[in-house]
């Protein structure tokens, strides 16, 4: 077993990265805490709606939803029971998620940690689907599904997100819709799992204490369940169209039952299919210093907005950064949303022109390293940052290297690179009573 192992002496923290022979990546960090975690990761999400194999011409169709389909039937045994009570036998809590690039399947525990983490590998090796089963669970989804169209929030981004994307999935809410559900069918399931769920295309990360979690008994659980040799046949590629620099559309009006009026600012930013994983992921981090600066609770601007009555609680703003896609969206809560979109891009002009100060980037830089430091004492928080920067090819104290290099010139450059006019698209929310009037 050839291990590396990552350490950072100024805070005193390592942890070992060891490449199954099988294919599948381990990612393990002993901490002192009563808690242990393990997430196991495909590198399979909803924006993958087409790939091939590798070397390969022939092109496969995925219908929306896929991901999140079947990381809702990964839980059913043979019998159609839901495998969450295996993991409740052994005092464990688990859970799974799906991104647009991956989907998830974690526990958290106190006791037990063999017992659970074979459940989880298990679990994710077999499927048990029929065509009775995948039936129900289009219902259930389906209800899922609809409930997100009645979160006004996500409907104005989804709808800025159509605004800005004419062909990539990203457009469309995270887990497709019920009519593309509709045509997923136990075949499919089955090829996607074959396809994706494979130990050379996931990643195990496990942390927690040392007298629960050793390195032998992480080994030899997935030797288990994936033996000791890679799978011969191809890797899959996802197959991505090719989106227009250009935007649908400037801006659009969404009526829902709301007491208040909404607004949700999204700025399309160039995709980098030609830039390395290090370039994105340094590009992503610089994003969210800018994004610090500009809109965090203790920026000047949401200061100002409030100040002036063109703001109701907080600003939110997310940042999205991939070889495919960038975005930036920024929504709240505002009596008079015209006034507040007009001036938040006031702002966002004036640093275009003067620029952060390099005391105010320093600050912001201050903030985000003490929030990936405080990460440092959650095993789950250490678990997901192994997971997430193992596809970056990255550890995670590169996190804390590449924010300490962040300046105002590099933020100064990605506001004028991603923040836009041009590539930007307005959504206004606004009450059912106030279909027919805007606010100035």
């Amino acid at each position: 077993m050839l291990i590396k192992t990552y350490k950072d002496r100024s805070f005193d923290e390592s942890y070992s990265v060891i490449d199954h022979p099988c294919g599948l990546r381990i990612m393990f960090c002993q901490k002192p805490f009563r808690t242990f975690t393990a997430s196991l990761r495909v590198r399979f999400g909803e924006m993958c709606t087409a790939y091939r194999l590798k070397g390969q011409k022939r092109v496969y169709r995925i219908p929306r939803g896929t991901a999140h389909f079947l990381e809702h039937k990964m839980f059913e045994d043979e019998d159609g029971q839901d495998l969450l009570t295996e993991f409740f036998k052994f005092g464990a809590d688990a859970n799974a998620y799906t991104s647009w690039d991956q989907t998830t399947y974690c526990f958290t525990g106190t006791s037990h940690f063999k017992e659970n983490l074979s459940i989880l590998l298990s679990m994710v090796k077999k499927t048990h689907f029929t065509d009775e089963s995948v039936e129900k669970e289009k219902g259930i989804i389906g209800e899922e599904l609809c409930s997100y169209l009645d979160d006004p929030v996500n409907s104005m981004y989804v709808a800025a997100k159509g605004n800005l994307y004419s062909k990539l999935a990203y457009r469309y809410d995270l887990g497709g819709s019920v009519a593309t559900i509709r045509h997923i069918d136990k075949d499919i399931l089955t090829r996607i799992h074959r396809t994706f769920y494979r130990p050379d295309n996931m990643v195990l990360s496990v942390c927690g204490n040392p007298d629960q979690v050793d390195l032998d008994t992480v080994y030899r659980a997935v030797t288990e369940q994936f033996g000791d040799e890679k799978r011969a046949d191809p890797l899959p590629e996802p197959v991505y169209p090719d989106e227009p620099d250009a935007i649908l559309r400037a801006q659009s009006t969404l009526t829902r039952a709301v007491a208040g009026k909404g607004f949700c600012l999204s700025f399309k930013g160039p995709a980098r299919k030609d830039r390395t994983d290090l370039e994105l992921y340094r590009q992503g981090r610089v994003l969210s210093i800018v994004n610090e600066l500009l809109f965090s609770g203790s920026s000047r601007l949401k200061e100002e907005l409030q100040d002036r009555g063109l703001l109701l609680g907080d600003l939110t703003s997310s940042v999205v950064v991939s070889r495919n896609l960038s975005c930036i969206q920024i929504s709240g809560w505002s009596e008079r949303p015209e006034q507040t979109v007009s001036f938040i891009l006031s702002h966002i002009e004036k640093y275009k022109n003067t620029g952060f100060s390099q005391p105010d980037v320093e600050r912001a830089v201050k903030v985000a390293l003490s929030e990936s430091l405080l990460a440092f004492d959650s095993v789950d928080a250490v678990a997901e940052m192994m997971g997430q920067l193992a596809f970056y090819k990255k550890d995670c104290y590169s996190l804390i290297r590449t924010y300490r290099k962040v300046t105002a010139d590099d933020c100064r450059t990605a506001l004028k690179r991603y923040f836009r006019t041009d590539f930007m698209t307005y959504v206004r929310l606004l009450p059912l009573r106030n279909a027919g009037r805007i606010s100035t």
